[in-house]
């Protein structure tokens, strides 16, 4: 399938799995069945939406844009996004609006952390003066030295082959020169999951 192509039938199908969650919800409170576990029919859409990044990220930003903060998609939707997008690129996470919502701006607080939009999480926090959630997001964040988050991602470095490094800096250097057979090289989304495994190992998140 050309690229132009799978990226539109993406964004359909987060398009299609939005408005289903919003029915489902809907359908879930009209008759008080709405628990705390509603979203688990929705599992295996979750796991595609964060294996097809970054192509969800246009439909989830028009969602979000488009729809009023009450919708019971919107947190949802910003969560994905927060997942999905990138330090480089937030596609418009900055300039969402929590609703008067504690809920939502707790979900937008993580989300702008998660991108690290720095200024954009100062000004939530000067905005709700009150709210001890991003008193202590943003105390966290600052808290933590380079030292610190070094230390933490030290913690999961294969240390067997220490003793076996010559320089003083005591990291051994492997090289292995073969011709080219093995693989193809990985794809954008897996080294994007690497990625996020070690921000989690450096930053805890």
């Amino acid at each position: 399938m050309p690229i132009a192509r799978r990226v539109k039938s993406i964004w359909r199908d987060v398009d299609r799995f939005l408005a289903e969650l919003d029915r489902y919800h809907h359908y879930l409170s009209s008759h008080g069945k709405c628990g705390q576990g509603w979203l688990l029919a929705f599992r295996n859409d979750f796991r595609q939406i964060l294996f097809d990044e970054p192509a969800v990220n246009f439909p989830l930003a028009r969602y979000l844009r488009d729809c009023p903060p009450e919708r019971p998609g919107y947190c949802i939707a910003m969560w994905l996004l927060g997942r999905c997008a990138e330090r480089t690129k937030s596609y418009g996470l900055a300039k969402l609006t929590d609703g008067d919502s504690p809920r939502i701006r707790r979900h937008l607080a993580l989300a702008l952390r998660r991108v690290e939009s720095w200024p954009r999480l100062r000004r939530l926090a000067a905005e709700h003066p009150d709210d001890e959630f991003l008193t202590r997001l943003l105390s966290d964040a600052s808290r933590q030295s380079f030292d610190r988050r070094l230390h933490r991602f030290s913690e999961h470095v294969d240390h067997s082959h220490e003793a076996e490094a010559a320089l003083a800096s005591r990291m051994p250097l492997w090289i292995r020169d073969t011709n080219w057979s093995g693989k193809p090289p990985k794809t954008a989304s897996w080294i994007r999951v690497i990625l996020k495994r070690i921000r989690y190992w450096v930053r805890g998140e």
